[in-house]
Formats: structure tokens, C-alpha cells, sequence
């Protein structure tokens, strides 16, 4: 039995507008899709002009923001030179850490910033606001341990971590240290 041309117009008619779903909008823009962040991918810590991070893809002239967790925290902004396996142009890579830092996942990369970065935290792209997080570092028995948590008001959850090994014993100021 033949269809009716009409039915069939209307049918495709129904399916293409499934299909093509206006996103919602907010404030007259298209509300942006949500994205996940893969913090580790996209957060790392400085020493120096040093960029440690377990991203081993970027590319020299990639701009960061650097966040140096003083009181008020320091935002600047930096740019990747080079990946380096130097301990000339990365003191995490001198002899006495090197190897723990390696094996910790980290890629190294040296950075263009003025004036140098004594210590802080890189964050790629424009995803991560530094004004919506908390930022710090404490020292552990043999390093340092970098955090960036949400806002007390949000909940105040650490959602990234990193790990500098200096090589040498120090004065414990993390309050989850022994």
C-alpha cells in the first residue's frame, strides 16, 4: 500500500527537527557545552623556569598562566620555550631528584617568564579561572606538595595535586604530614 507524499514530508519533517536541537541559550548566547578537565593534563608546577606537568604534547610558544600562591596569589603569564631533560635550565632534573621526579609521570619544559618563577603552578588554556580556586604548597619530609582546591563555598574539594622530590630532607608545614 502506497504512502501518502504528505505523511512522508511530515515524517522527515519531525526526524530532522530531532535532529537538529537548538542548544539552550543564556543571557542571548548559546549556553557553552560542558567540558570535562583533565586537570593533570592541564595543571603543572614551576620551579624556576621550569614547567613540570604530565602533558607531553605541548608545543614552544604555548602561553600559560602562572599562579604563585603567595597571599594576595601572583597571576602572570608565562610561555613554553622547550621541552628540557637539562638539570642547567630545570633544578627538578639535578642529579639528586632527578629520577623521582621522572618517574612520577612529569614532562619538563622550559618557559619564557619575567621575572623568573621562584615556585608556582601553571595552568594551560583559559578553562581553569584562577580566581574561581584556592591555590598553595606546603613542604613534605623531601619536597613540596602543590595543591589547587574549589572555593570553601564550594565545598572546598582538592581537585589537583602535584609532587616536586628536592632531594633532601626539610621542615614539614603540610598539615596532613607527619
Amino acid at each position: 500500500m502506497p504512502q501518502h507524499p504528505t505523511r512522508i514530508l511530515l515524517a522527515l519533517t519531525v526526524l530532522l527537527a530531532a535532529c537538529n536541537k537548538t542548544p539552550e541559550v543564556q543571557n542571548g548566547q548559546p549556553a557553552p557545552a560542558p567540558t570535562a578537565i583533565d586537570y593533570h593534563r592541564s595543571i603543572g608546577w614551576l620551579h624556576g623556569n621550569c614547567l613540570a606537568i604530565m602533558n607531553p604534547g605541548l608545543s614552544p610558544g604555548t602561553t600559560i598562566t602562572v599562579v604563585q600562591p603567595n597571599q594576595p596569589p601572583v597571576v602572570s603569564s608565562a610561555t613554553i620555550a622547550e621541552r628540557t631533560s637539562s638539570s642547567d635550565t630545570c633544578k627538578a632534573l639535578l642529579e639528586d631528584r632527578r629520577k623521582v621526579n621522572i618517574e612520577s609521570g612529569y614532562t619538563f619544559y622550559s618557559v619564557h617568564a619575567e621575572p623568573e618563577i621562584n615556585l608556582g603552578i601553571a595552568l594551560l588554556g583559559n578553562t581553569i579561572q584562577p580566581a574561581d580556586y584556592q591555590f598553595d604548597y606546603c613542604n613534605t619530609r623531601e619536597g613540596l606538595s602543590f595543591t589547587m582546591k574549589a572555593h570553601p563555598e564550594q565545598g572546598g574539594a582538592e581537585l589537583w595535586n602535584g609532587y616536586y622530590y628536592l632531594g633532601y630532607e626539610s621542615e614539614v608545614t603540610c598539615s596532613n604530614q607527619q
